[in-house]
Protein backbone atom coordinates (compact mmCIF):
# COMPACT_ATOMS: atom_id res chain seq x y z
CA UNK A 1 0.00 0.00 0.00
CA UNK A 2 1.29 3.37 -1.02
CA UNK A 3 1.23 5.94 1.00
CA UNK A 4 0.21 9.63 -0.59
CA UNK A 5 3.46 11.05 -0.17
CA UNK A 6 4.80 8.24 -2.59
CA UNK A 7 1.61 9.18 -4.49
CA UNK A 8 2.28 12.28 -4.63
CA UNK A 9 6.27 11.41 -5.96
CA UNK A 10 5.18 9.32 -8.79
CA UNK A 11 4.54 12.57 -10.82
CA UNK A 12 5.43 10.94 -14.75
CA UNK A 13 8.40 10.07 -16.15
CA UNK A 14 9.95 13.38 -16.50
CA UNK A 15 10.19 14.15 -12.94
CA UNK A 16 10.48 10.38 -11.78
CA UNK A 17 12.01 9.93 -8.08
CA UNK A 18 12.53 6.50 -7.67
CA UNK A 19 11.29 5.09 -3.96
CA UNK A 20 14.71 3.94 -3.40
CA UNK A 21 16.26 7.40 -3.89
CA UNK A 22 13.76 9.22 -1.73
CA UNK A 23 16.38 9.11 1.83
CA UNK A 24 19.13 10.92 -0.68
CA UNK A 25 16.15 13.11 -1.98
CA UNK A 26 17.18 17.21 -0.99
CA UNK A 27 13.47 18.02 -2.38
CA UNK A 28 10.73 17.85 0.13
CA UNK A 29 8.82 19.02 -1.92
CA UNK A 30 6.59 17.31 -3.93
CA UNK A 31 5.04 19.66 -6.08
CA UNK A 32 8.14 21.20 -7.15
CA UNK A 33 8.42 22.43 -10.87
CA UNK A 34 10.87 25.07 -10.93
CA UNK A 35 14.32 25.10 -8.80
CA UNK A 36 13.35 28.38 -6.65
CA UNK A 37 10.56 25.80 -5.14
CA UNK A 38 12.77 23.31 -3.86
CA UNK A 39 12.79 22.50 -0.25
CA UNK A 40 15.96 21.24 1.07
CA UNK A 41 15.23 19.18 4.55
CA UNK A 42 16.56 20.61 7.57
CA UNK A 43 16.23 18.24 10.44
CA UNK A 44 18.09 20.27 13.06
CA UNK A 45 17.17 24.22 12.71
CA UNK A 46 18.78 24.77 16.27
CA UNK A 47 21.43 28.00 16.00
CA UNK A 48 24.37 28.23 18.31
CA UNK A 49 25.11 31.56 19.43
CA UNK A 50 27.32 34.32 18.36
CA UNK A 51 30.18 35.28 19.78
CA UNK A 52 29.55 39.14 21.37
CA UNK A 53 32.60 40.47 19.86
CA UNK A 54 33.68 39.04 16.15
CA UNK A 55 36.58 41.90 17.09
CA UNK A 56 38.65 39.81 19.28
CA UNK A 57 39.21 37.39 16.63
CA UNK A 58 41.97 37.87 14.57
CA UNK A 59 41.77 36.31 10.69
CA UNK A 60 44.27 36.85 7.98
CA UNK A 61 43.34 35.84 4.18
CA UNK A 62 45.95 35.80 1.60
CA UNK A 63 45.55 36.07 -2.43
CA UNK A 64 48.24 34.37 -3.46
CA UNK A 65 48.04 34.80 -6.98
CA UNK A 66 50.07 37.89 -8.52
CA UNK A 67 52.85 37.80 -5.78
CA UNK A 68 56.52 36.30 -6.43
CA UNK A 69 56.96 33.37 -8.44
CA UNK A 70 58.81 30.67 -6.43
CA UNK A 71 58.35 27.40 -8.84
CA UNK A 72 57.48 28.76 -11.88
CA UNK A 73 56.77 24.93 -13.15
CA UNK A 74 53.63 25.29 -11.36
CA UNK A 75 52.26 28.19 -13.54
CA UNK A 76 51.28 26.68 -17.12
CA UNK A 77 48.73 24.09 -16.13
CA UNK A 78 46.99 23.40 -19.17
CA UNK A 79 49.89 23.34 -21.26
CA UNK A 80 48.94 26.82 -23.57
CA UNK A 81 51.39 29.68 -23.83
CA UNK A 82 47.48 31.90 -23.12
CA UNK A 83 48.37 29.94 -19.67
CA UNK A 84 49.10 33.25 -17.76
CA UNK A 85 49.45 36.69 -18.47
CA UNK A 86 50.62 39.58 -15.80
CA UNK A 87 47.90 42.02 -17.05
CA UNK A 88 45.12 39.89 -17.73
CA UNK A 89 42.22 39.69 -14.73
CA UNK A 90 41.06 36.50 -16.46
CA UNK A 91 44.03 34.05 -16.21
CA UNK A 92 46.40 32.91 -13.24
CA UNK A 93 49.69 34.57 -13.16
CA UNK A 94 52.01 32.60 -10.82
CA UNK A 95 52.55 32.98 -7.21
CA UNK A 96 52.70 30.32 -4.64
CA UNK A 97 53.55 29.67 -0.89
CA UNK A 98 57.36 29.43 -1.92
CA UNK A 99 57.37 33.03 -3.67
CA UNK A 100 55.32 34.47 -0.85
CA UNK A 101 57.71 33.09 2.05
CA UNK A 102 60.94 34.23 -0.38
CA UNK A 103 63.01 37.05 0.72
CA UNK A 104 61.94 39.35 -1.48
CA UNK A 105 64.26 39.65 -4.72
CA UNK A 106 64.78 36.02 -4.15
CA UNK A 107 62.11 34.76 -5.88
Amino acid sequence: MTSDRERRIKRGPANAVRLSDLYYNLDVNPFSTEPTQLQPPRPNTACTASTKNWRAFLVYTTLLDNWAVGNPTNNDDSGTVYEYESRETQLRFGGDLKGLVAKPGQA
